[in-house]
């Protein structure tokens, strides 16, 4: 008779040692096809996050609310001190929102790594089609700021778009909104080291996109990042937007003259 070498399955530090191997073997066989997260957007406020995350949220399988921000907590459970944005969380979807009730963001919160906090986001917001797959794109300007903590909370395999606005249409994006050219000035080397940081330590997983680039060839720079997070394209993702976007993007070209020399001098040494 064949000896029998296996130990009691009763026995709990088997049992114990069993788990671990098993949910490190699923940690090992997850991709970006199975995770809930496709993709991270981020840049400065207004370089152009908003328009990217639009132009993505027409694949059937994305779907993205305003902002998300998960990522600028240490864990889900630390999510709730994270404001605005755990507040913007619970918001409804007609202000472009998560739409979150109360008690499910109870839930969200007590998950105890990120892909289950994301899952129960897909599970619990309208924001997503419950009838089909659905992953998160997760847009969140603020990111950009510690992005070198914020992809070591996600595996490898999750790619990060930063879109860049040449840094006198972003100040002019800045400016109408009465913000503080000191303030904005220092705003930008934050997100700027940020990114700096970034690149050192996951360079690999960080694609920039222009926001001059993107808007002028949209055709071919959207099917480009289609191809970079790996889903299909379609060519009426930019057929529909076409028209609307470069209109938009030659009006505001037009508004450089509204800079003083100071302004442009100083600009220059933070581009």
């Amino acid at each position: 008779m064949k000896e029998n070498n296996y130990l009691p399955f009763s026995d709990q530090s088997v049992r114990f040692k069993l788990g671990t191997a098993f949910r490190k073997l699923l940690g090992a066989s997850k991709t970006l096809n199975t995770y809930p997260v496709r993709v991270i957007i981020t840049g400065i406020e207004h370089s152009g996050t908003t328009l990217l995350s639009n132009l993505l949220n027409q694949a059937p399988s994305l779907s993205c609310a305003f902002e998300c921000g998960f990522l600028l907590a240490d864990s889900p459970q630390q999510f709730v001190n994270i404001h605005p944005w755990y507040e913007w969380m619970q918001e409804p979807v007609s202000v472009r929102q998560w739409g979150v009730s109360d008690i499910h963001m109870d839930r969200i919160c007590s998950s105890k790594s990120w892909d289950e906090a994301y899952g129960k986001l897909i599970r619990y917001s309208p924001v997503f089609d419950h009838n089909t797959v659905q992953q998160v794109c997760d847009k969140t300007p603020r990111y950009m700021t510690c992005l070198d903590k914020v992809l070591e909370k996600l595996p490898d395999f999750v790619p990060c778009l930063v879109i860049e606005k040449d840094i006198e249409s972003l100040w002019l994006s800045h400016k109408k909104r009465n913000a503080d050219f000191d303030q904005f000035c220092k705003h930008v080397e934050e997100y700027k080291n940020g990114l700096r940081r970034a690149l050192k330590q996951h360079g690999e997983r960080i694609h920039i996109i222009k926001y001059d680039t993107l808007c002028s060839d949209l055709h071919n720079q959207l099917k480009s990042i289609f191809t970079i997070i790996d889903l299909p394209y379609k060519e009426e993702y930019t057929s529909a937007r076409q028209g609307d976007i470069q209109n938009y993007y030659q009006k505001s070209k037009s508004q450089h003259t509204c800079l003083s020399d100071q302004e442009l001098a100083r600009l220059q040494i933070l581009e």
